[in-house]
């Protein structure tokens, strides 16, 4: 069979198609863009008051994507684990590689497990040197993939929550500045500093944002994106280690015997 005519190239040919990242990439520039507009105006207006919400509302954004990214991706983990036990049974009660791999296609019940098994087998079709340490090594890159943009959101609101305590300080001495020059004896009275409102809202604003990013992008975010690491490697370790005791010996046997 030509390789022009193999349905697994044309389908590998699509998930080439399917990588790129210039539609994202569009995506997330427009809205950056867009964002950076915002605060851009707010700052030349210079409404304190609007540019400490849009900080807040930003870093709340991120937080519930950041949330439901390692929801999502603990999620396929979950149900990729489930489905390699569920597989590894059926492969051991087919006793045929190419027969689960045919059933597996046809009930559309597809998985990294059966993706990794049909790999194998197709290497097997070829030649008779059957390893699958690079194969692990790429479905190891594939899941990690995933889990970087939880980190990079971490790392965003970090920087968010620094950014917002300069714009907090800068929006306190602005104030304070105007109160001094508006004094009428040159310096204000105490009752002005403290005034609600005042300069010193600007410092709760400078402290609120460190926190959140800090408790949020420092701590919580990368608790959760150690879990799903952890997972993602024990998750990669027991299929290798499944594949090498179950499926190798009898690939590399019938492929000595032919």
């Amino acid at each position: 069979m030509s390789i022009e005519h193999d349905h697994s190239v044309h389908s590998f040919s699509g998930k080439i198609k399917e990588a790129s990242s210039f539609r994202e990439w569009l995506t997330w520039f427009t809205g950056l863009l867009l964002l950076s507009t915002l605060i851009g105006c707010v700052w030349y207006v210079g409404s304190s008051n609007l540019a400490t919400y849009i900080i807040y509302m930003t870093m709340g954004v991120l937080i519930g994507i950041a949330f439901y990214a390692s929801f999502r991706d603990v999620r396929s983990l979950h149900r990729e684990i489930h489905a390699a036990s569920r597989q590894m049974r059926e492969l051991i009660e087919t006793d045929d590689i190419e027969s689960f791999l045919n059933d597996t296609e046809k009930k559309r019940d597809l998985s990294y497990f059966r993706s990794h098994i049909a790999s194998l087998y197709k290497i097997y079709t070829y030649s008779s040197e059957i390893y699958q340490d690079t194969l692990i090594e790429i479905l190891n890159s594939k899941l990690l993939a995933r889990n970087r943009k939880v980190e990079l959101f971490s790392s965003i609101l970090i920087t968010l929550g620094l950014i917002g305590t300069i714009v907090g300080l800068i929006f306190m001495m602005t104030d304070l500045t105007n109160l001094f020059d508006n004094a009428e004896q040159g310096i204000p009275q105490v009752s002005e500093l403290l005034q609600s409102g005042g300069p010193l809202k600007g410092l709760g604003t400078a402290f609120f944002t460190t926190l959140i990013g800090a408790l949020f992008g420092g701590v919580i975010l990368r608790i959760l994106t150690s879990i799903v690491e952890e997972g993602i490697t024990k998750y990669v370790a027991l299929l290798a280690e499944l594949t090498e005791v179950n499926v190798l010996p009898v690939l590399r046997a019938h492929s000595a015997n032919q």
